[in-house]
């Protein structure tokens, strides 16, 4: 008869592991009732009992710890960095080492041992910079916690409804391919602008509506569900929403020129974006996230950067959700304040010329001073100003090299031009210098050493 061989476990059963995941992957607008602090707060009570707790687990709640002690806004920024840093390191190392310990006959570099994991290659990337370079800025950590968040999610968390019975199962069913549940919300997509723009040309045409979209719409409700509806926990299906919307361009006018209106856009997409927000405050971080880190791409070779008429919209797009009234109440479910912070840190960490322009606007605008304060909107003020004063001091560098460049091959062709016209009043040409040549004219061989004719040896 076969061993039965137990495995005792910090949580009582599956039911209270699932709702650990609930509240850890949950993220609250009241940081001081925080469902992520009562789940870490149970796991380090967990990790007390026992020593050995899966390093999936572990990771999270190192992960989700850092970023509450982020939201709280009570450690100094050098800190912060070190406590995501720490959380970032030990996940991606403990991993990686623990993979390259499944086949010890061979050393095995951790990209090596990463790929069969299907890790980011970015998240190995900052690991290195962590241990072997500067450290990385807060916004890049942050945005690689979320990641290790998003990695974890879809390698271990979905599968542990697989492994609970079915009596204790999870609504969050289980996960479909990410390219085929991207191929499906492309055609959501395509189907809401559809019907969308039916709706406005209906509107227009009867007159009995205002200018301003309606806060909800048949269009707007039937996408909405399409997307809920879909196989895929809830951050995926984010994710996806934010990647199609921004990195795929679909909420920039396919026709867009630099400095044309947007009013079209946030037309057809603001419902649609409010409604998600309305289901689940967090989307609007990560679409500000998305729209900066869309800016924040490196320029193309073949266009300058102040010249770009996509970057000109996402900018625009982020002082709209930022400012104007049509979001004013989807701003108060979240920390306005912190999202502003965060905005205006990136702006001043990557300070590109959308990045600048976008902190310059909203320091323009007189609501959001009265956000920070007549105090700290000088301060920023400041930085600011010596941010554009450095960029332009860089343009001005690039100026005077290209100028010197441009001024020295003058010289050259005027100094040729000189030598040619003194050759021919001479009659003959003079051949301009580069550094060692051959002398022009007949040469008579003679042995390696012997003195040439008139070289005597002093008497």
């Amino acid at each position: 008869m076969a061993k039965i061989l137990f495995t005792v476990t910090p949580w009582r059963d599956g039911t209270e592991l699932l709702e650990l995941r609930r509240d850890l992957y949950s993220r609250s607008n009241d940081v001081e009732n925080d469902n992520r602090e009562r789940a870490v707060n149970k796991a380090l009570a967990w990790r007390a009992r026992k020593y050995e707790m899966p390093l999936a687990l572990d990771s999270t709640i190192d992960l989700v710890d850092a970023m509450i002690q982020d939201d709280r806004n009570k450690l100094p920024h050098n800190a912060l960095r070190l406590l995501y840093a720490a959380a970032i390191s030990r996940f991606v190392t403990g991993f990686a080492d623990s993979q390259a310990g499944l086949s010890r006959n061979r050393p095995q570099p951790m990209e090596e041992a990463a790929t069969s994991l299907d890790f980011p290659v970015g998240l190995l990337e900052t690991r290195h910079c962590i241990v072997h370079r500067h450290l990385p800025t807060l916004g890049h950590l942050k945005r690689a916690a979320q990641d290790s968040l998003d990695w974890l999610w879809a390698w271990y968390w979905i599968h542990l409804d697989i492994l609970v019975s079915e009596a204790h199962v999870d609504p969050t069913i289980h996960s479909m391919d990410s390219r085929e549940a991207a191929q499906k919300l492309q055609a959501i997509l395509k189907m809401y602008v559809r019907n969308r723009k039916a709706e406005l040309k209906s509107k227009a045409q009867s007159k009995s509506g205002k200018s301003n979209s309606p806060p909800s719409s048949h269009a707007v409700e039937a996408a909405i569900e399409e997307c809920f509806a879909l196989p895929q926990p809830l951050p995926s299906t984010f994710k996806l929403v934010a990647e199609q919307l921004i990195g795929q361009q679909s909420i920039i006018p396919s026709d867009k020129k630099l400095g044309s209106t947007m009013q079209g856009a946030y037309l057809i997409w603001t419902p649609l974006l409010l409604k998600f927000i309305s289901r689940q405050a967090p989307f609007l971080n990560l679409l500000v996230n998305q729209l900066q880190s869309f800016l924040s791409r490196p320029p193309s070779p073949m266009l300058a950067i102040s010249e770009d008429p996509k970057r000109e919209a996402m900018c625009e797009w982020l002082l709209h959700i930022l400012t104007s009234n049509d979001w004013r109440s989807s701003r108060s479910k979240v920390l306005h304040r912190s999202l502003l912070d965060d905005v205006m840190s990136q702006c001043f960490l990557e300070p590109s010329f959308w990045n600048l322009k976008l902190a310059e606007e909203i320091l323009r605008n007189e609501p959001m001073r009265k956000v920070y304060g007549a105090e700290l909107s000088d301060s920023w003020d400041e930085i600011l100003k010596a941010a554009k004063e450095d960029q332009e001091g860089d343009e001005d560098v690039d100026m005077d090299v290209d100028v010197t460049h441009e001024s020295q091959e003058v010289q050259t062709v005027d100094s040729d031009t000189h030598q040619v016209a003194a050759g021919e009043r001479k009659e003959c040409v003079a051949e301009k210098s580069r550094g060692i040549r051959k002398a022009v004219g007949m040469w008579k061989r003679r042995p390696i050493g012997e003195v040439p004719v008139g070289w005597e040896d002093d008497e």
